[in-house]
């Protein structure tokens, strides 16, 4: 292995999000390096995650990047060629009264974008 002389973007971290970004960079054709702390990528935060992914949110751009990233892992394997054991659970979340009206205007919202989700 040769010494890197030259690279674009050093990403501090390979957790999903570092990993992520230097993933993403590197098919653009950014050279990119990964520094980690730990022994080995996922070992820290993202070890001790819950590892769920909803689209569940108020903000659109937030909503935009969970649905395009759910999508993602659904085509995983036609997109890369390797398995991302991607497994949808679903997500319930319980609102109370006083932030129903709140809440559907976020439902409305994800609706909108193209986002499978339901108020029951």
């Amino acid at each position: 292995m040769q010494p890197i002389t030259k690279i674009d973007v050093l990403v501090i971290g390979a957790g999903i999000m570092g990993a992520s970004c230097a993933f993403h960079l590197a098919e653009q054709g950014t050279s990119v390096a990964i520094v980690e702390a730990q022994q080995a990528p996922a070992m820290g935060s993202t070890a001790r995650s819950a590892a769920g992914v909803r689209i569940q949110f108020t903000e659109e751009a937030n909503i935009r990047i969970s649905w395009e990233s759910i999508q993602t892992y659904q085509h995983f394997f036609d997109l890369y060629g390797e398995s991302a054991e991607y497994r949808p659970q679903g997500y319930l979340l319980l609102v109370p009264p006083d932030r129903w009206t709140a809440h559907q205007e976020s439902v409305q919202l994800q609706q909108r974008i193209g986002a499978p989700v339901q108020a029951l």
